[in-house]
């Protein structure tokens, strides 16, 4: 018969995290994500999972707060009453040997819930055919790892590993400290890779198992579209080999949305507050752009009397003027002749004029903007 393993993937949580840029809404942001973590203890008593990982960055820091602490306390015992082990393993929030992992939160219930640590990074539960490892950048040699040795999951049905740090390109969270090793994402025998440190969901394509960021339970800042997962993967024996199909499951609420309405359309009349008033939604993080180029002595729409009025209605609201003031752009009739404005203006023109498309478009924008900072303009 067909062996099979249920495990829910969750990483990035920061529980205690203060969120003082978001002001009043940093509390509110702090309970969102307690209620995304339960709903994800929630989603692995609804698919009757096996096991519980968690990748990292469980915490925010090192002194995580007493209801950070209560509130873990409370879902560990109701996985543990399921009869779900929890395994976990430090992040860079909350490093190896940091304080929270000295509590009771994982003393009290040493057959249901396990840290993994550079110093015993592997764990086997024989109920389930399974061997765990976790891999931890060197704390003494830069750009190397340690982790569990090649034998990991050596007579096992199933072998899950979990690292916390980067194994996507062109993403800017973390430093070259974090980058992990290609060695770790072509680790022999390694059914499953449970990643952390990204916070938003992605699969890591150029691994050679199924390696995944859950991304974080809930958003922590703006514009982190692929959070507020958890992932339930199922590995699979048939026929001697492990198929792994992973589900990505929503449990956080907040959204985000960028809006960017040009000067143009302002002027022809797109009524801001309306649009406003039609994406009101108190679960939405909403940054609205104006941009475009506008004369110097062009009204624009009061944003801050906007962003005042509608704050309520959303999560969080910006409104971001990055409009270019300027005057029009064959016209030196009122700039000072002697002046620099007048030279960088006519020999702007003289380029333009000589170039063909599409880099005198690219001449043009640069006109626009160097008229923008020379007449006083501010960064657009």
């Amino acid at each position: 018969m067909p062996k099979k393993l249920s495990l829910i993937h969750t990483a990035d949580l920061h529980l205690g995290k203060s969120f003082q840029e978001l002001g009043t809404r940093g509390v509110q942001l702090r309970r969102r994500i307690i209620s995304a973590f339960r709903r994800t203890v929630d989603l692995a008593l609804d698919r009757r999972a096996d096991l519980f990982l968690i990748a990292g960055d469980l915490f925010d820091s090192n002194t995580p707060s007493r209801e950070a602490q209560s509130v873990l306390e409370a879902e560990f015992a109701r996985l543990a009453g399921a009869g779900i082990r929890v395994a976990v393993m430090p992040g860079t929030h909350d490093p190896p040997g940091s304080r929270p992992f000295a509590s009771p939160v994982f003393s009290s219930r040493p057959r249901h819930v396990f840290v993994l640590t550079p110093e015993a990074p592997s764990l086997v539960l024989d109920d389930l055919d399974l061997a765990i490892g976790a891999y931890f950048p060197c704390r003494d040699r830069a750009g190397e790892w340690t982790g569990p040795d090649e034998s990991l999951g050596r007579g096992r049905t199933f072998c899950v590993a979990m690292a916390h740090g980067s194994a996507m390109s062109g993403l800017s969270e973390g430093g070259p400290e974090d980058r992990i090793p290609d060695s770790i994402l072509r680790a022999a025998g390694v059914h499953y890779l449970a990643l952390g440190h990204h916070h938003g969901a992605r699969v890591v394509a150029d691994a050679a198992m199924p390696a995944y960021y859950s991304g974080s339970p809930e958003m922590l800042a703006i514009d982190q579209k692929e959070a507020g997962h958890a992932l339930h993967v199922i590995l699979e024996e048939r026929g001697g080999r492990v198929e792994v199909t992973v589900d990505k499951a929503r449990v956080g609420t907040l959204r985000y949305q960028r809006l960017k309405v040009g000067m143009d359309e302002a002027r022809a009349g797109r009524d801001l507050a309306q649009e406003l008033t039609r994406l009101a939604d108190p679960e939405l993080f909403l940054d609205l752009i104006l941009e475009g180029a506008a004369a110097l002595d062009a009204e624009l729409p009061d944003l801050a009397g906007l962003e005042s009025t509608y704050a309520d209605a959303f999560f969080k609201l910006r409104l971001i003027d990055r409009t270019t003031r300027t005057r029009e752009l064959n016209s030196l009739a009122e700039v000072p002749p002697a002046s620099v404005l007048a030279e960088f203006m006519r020999r702007m023109q003289e380029r333009i004029k000589e170039a063909k498309s599409p880099e005198r478009e690219e001449w043009e924008e640069a006109l626009r903007l160097g008229i923008h900072f020379l007449s006083g303009g501010g960064v657009p």
